[in-house]
């Protein structure tokens, strides 16, 4: 009895160290995006409006370095956000996320992703989708990583309301 205590305490614990990194997960999101994300288009704007003024060849060259970085840069904190916390997850759900994430792998991997939900008629607690969420990504990593896959396959179905 004492040990079937302990068990249920030791997930409790553990599903409240997931949330919680999930809801830091979505915070640091968030700053990502509000925050560095708008400073950075904040200085791209006013890059591009030195576009038009005259250089010397080397300042010129100088300037397109700048704007190149500036524009790698808002895309390597937008991807950060998105990885850390997909928006399409927590607005449109599961189903929507999976399907972009499945064609973004595609796209990057060039390994076919096919995502199956179906009719899948439900959108389910915001933990349960950021969990199936985070194991499909997690499997697809390790598909990719380990076994060596030329198609993966991911099939999201409810049956008799599970």
């Amino acid at each position: 009895m004492k040990k079937e205590a302990s068990s249920i305490d030791s997930r409790i614990r553990t599903a409240a160290l997931l949330e919680g990194q999930e809801e830091e997960r979505k915070r640091l999101a968030q700053e990502l995006h509000d925050g560095v994300g708008q400073l950075l288009t904040g200085i791209r704007l006013q890059i591009e409006l030195l576009q038009n003024a005259s250089y010397t060849d080397k300042e010129k060259i100088s300037y397109q370095v700048l704007k190149e970085l500036v524009l790698e840069t808002i895309e390597t904190v937008r991807q950060i956000s998105y990885d850390l916390m997909p928006s399409v997850l927590t607005d449109f759900g599961l189903v929507s996320a999976l399907r972009l994430l499945s064609e973004k792998i595609t796209k990057i991997s060039g390994i076919k992703v096919r995502f199956n939900s179906g009719e899948f008629p439900i959108r389910l607690s915001s933990a349960i989708e950021v969990n199936l969420y985070r194991i499909v990504q997690e499997a697809i990593n390790n598909s990719l990583k380990y076994a060596k896959a030329s198609v993966i396959d991911i099939t999201l179905t409810e049956k008799k309301g599970k």
